[in-house]
C-alpha cells in the first residue's frame, strides 16, 4: 500500500508486485516508486516502476535482474 503519512489513510494499493517484495525505493522527487520482488508463479525476480502519487504501474522489467534496487543520486 501507498499511505498518506499525514492522515494515515491509504492512497493506493500496488497490486501485482509479485509474491514476495524484497525491496522498495522512492525516487528523490517522489515521482516514482521501484519495487523488486519474486514472481512466485514464474520463479524469477522482477522490477516494477510505479507512479509515486497514484500507485499506477508505469513499467516492468522481467529479465530476472535481481532482488535489490536503488535510485542513483545523479538521477540515472
Amino acid at each position: 500500500y501507498l499511505w498518506d503519512v499525514a492522515t494515515g489513510k491509504p492512497l493506493a494499493e500496488l497490486t501485482g508486485a509479485g509474491g514476495l517484495v524484497h525491496s522498495a525505493e522512492f525516487s528523490r522527487d517522489g515521482k516514482l516508486i521501484a519495487t523488486a520482488g519474486l514472481d512466485v508463479d514464474a520463479s524469477k525476480w522482477r522490477i516494477i516502476l510505479w507512479d509515486g502519487t497514484t500507485g499506477k504501474r508505469q513499467s516492468e522489467l522481467t529479465e530476472n535482474l535481481g532482488w535489490s534496487l536503488a535510485f542513483s543520486p545523479d538521477k540515472r
